[in-house]
């Protein structure tokens, strides 16, 4: 995976990164503990100039271990808490090789998991990629998701909140944009193209083309405007992406309509 300045989907990454499948929420810990006690904290979004940032903190507590009598007074040392600050908008832009390539809705509808029409309904840190501790270990940025309408699946109804991965933070906490699939917020809607990570109810978009937010008016895509998904997305109105989405999933599942290969075979 390559970085350019300051930010995707399903990236064929190698190694741990290939999955990102998700688990309990882990902090990443500025140095190692000296001292047995540890209590992780995670504070709201905090201000210090600008732009916003969450803080991920890590809290050494003091034992009887380094308790030292004096006068009669125990006294119990106690590290002052060391924290990372996550931004709140990306600073950086990810790129890796694609497993999936689009030219139409259709194709793309065959090829995911599952499409739902969602709203945003919370942002936080999820579980790290690559080794937590190391220079190169990024923490997935998660989005929790309000399904409204599920549109197409081949995986059953899923539960009326998922998680969908979303970008992520390097151990500096710097935000990683993955390729165009800039960043939401809480309140957005939109169509997710979807296929499904290890993690139950956790999710991937099927490729960095594969969200279209909808602002209550017109759609707009995540796919490169060169791309002719872009313009034929544009040109559509909610309901009529929806009846595209309801034909092509009809078609797949008559076996009249294939998934995408991988990209590059």
């Amino acid at each position: 995976m390559s970085v350019t300045g300051r930010g995707a989907s399903a990236l064929d990454l190698s190694g741990s990164r290939a999955s990102m499948a998700h688990s309990r929420m882990e902090l990443y810990l500025l140095r190692p503990p000296s001292i047995i006690s540890i209590v992780p904290l995670i504070h709201g979004i905090v201000q210090r100039g600008a732009p916003l940032r969450l803080r991920r903190t890590s809290e050494w507590i003091g034992t009887s271990a380094i308790a030292v009598l004096i006068g009669g007074t125990l006294l119990t040392a106690c590290s002052s808490p060391e924290s990372v600050e996550l931004s709140a908008q990306p600073e950086r832009i990810s790129h890796g090789k694609e497993v999936y390539h689009f030219d139409d809705v259709s194709v793309m509808t065959a090829t995911s998991d599952l499409i739902v029409s969602a709203r945003v309904r919370g942002v936080q840190p999820g579980r790290w990629i690559g080794v937590k501790g190391s220079p190169d270990a990024d923490q997935i940025r998660e989005v929790t998701l309000e399904v409204k309408s599920v549109l197409f699946s081949k995986i059953g109804t899923p539960p009326a909140v998922i998680t969908m991965d979303e970008g992520a933070w390097n151990p500096a906490g710097d935000g990683l944009q993955f390729e165009s699939v800039t960043w939401t917020k809480v309140g957005h809607e939109g169509y997710y193209f979807l296929r499904a990570s290890d993690i139950p109810n956790n999710y991937l978009l099927v490729s960095s083309q594969g969200r279209v937010s909808f602002d209550g008016q017109k759609l707009v895509s995540t796919a490169d405007e060169a791309n002719p998904i872009h313009a034929a997305l544009a040109s559509m109105s909610a309901s009529s992406l929806e009846s595209a989405i309801r034909r092509a999933g009809a078609e797949f599942t008559a076996g009249r309509l294939m998934p995408a290969g991988r990209f590059g075979e």
